[in-house]
């Protein structure tokens, strides 16, 4: 009898990479700013922390506009935080070009797709919920998910685990510094978009490879996961 073949598999972070949120979470960052009696910060200052989640956007924003929050008052505002922003996430947000295209042909390559976020997994569900892409994705995973986010590598083996795939057969695709340090922890390759939140350039990031739209993905997949037969 022949041997299984293996699952090839693509972890994806969210924001950044497959969705452009950066607008709708600066959005409400302004609003608690505002509602605190604090000056607002425009959307690229804010772009390079959206990766790393709604607490680290809140601690940099308290901290760039006077005194940096206490734990209490963080606790607080990021509850404010998760419901003004969920009230209108969906529309505040939108998919890259060509992401429905190139996730349709990797899904019909037959390549398992997962998200590892460090935002909140309900968080992230609804999201994906609402712009139609939850069926895409097998695995969605965030930072509450195991108690820990990225750059540590737990998560992202975790995702795989769940996907059933094996390191030596699965790819990460992120936009961020957080992303790279997470999937060389890993042991995976990592593919980066030019077009995300990262706080340096993405031909600075060590990636193995980089993308500057999403038309590019399948065939920089199977570069890297060169034991692939999977057709063009």
């Amino acid at each position: 009898m022949s041997a299984q073949r293996p699952a090839y598999c693509i972890i994806f972070d969210l924001d950044g990479t497959l969705i452009d949120t950066a607008p709708g979470l600066a959005d409400t960052m302004n609003a608690l700013l505002a509602a605190q009696g604090r000056q607002t910060l425009s959307l690229e200052t804010l772009r390079p922390y959206v990766s790393h989640g709604a607490k680290a956007i809140i601690t940099y924003a308290m901290a760039a506009t006077g005194k940096p929050a206490s734990e209490e008052l963080t606790k607080h505002l990021f509850s404010d935080f998760l419901t003004h922003y969920r009230s209108h996430m969906t529309r505040s947000s939108s998919m890259y070009p060509g992401l429905i295209p190139s996730l349709d042909k990797l899904k019909s390559q037959g390549y398992r797709l997962g998200i590892c976020t460090n935002r909140f997994e309900a968080s992230a569900r609804e999201l994906l919920e609402g712009l139609l892409l939850s069926d895409y994705f097998s695995s969605v995973t965030g930072q509450d998910t195991f108690g820990i986010g990225k750059p540590d590598p737990r998560p992202v083996l975790e995702t795989l685990k769940d996907l059933g795939g094996e390191v030596e057969n699965a790819v990460f695709v992120g936009d961020s510094e957080l992303d790279v340090a997470a999937a060389r922890a890993s042991g995976l390759p990592v593919i980066v978009t030019s077009f995300g939140y990262g706080s340096a350039p993405a031909h600075k990031l060590d990636a193995d490879h980089v993308i500057g739209h999403f038309d590019e993905l399948p065939h920089s997949v199977r570069s890297l996961l060169k034991n692939t037969t999977r057709g063009e």
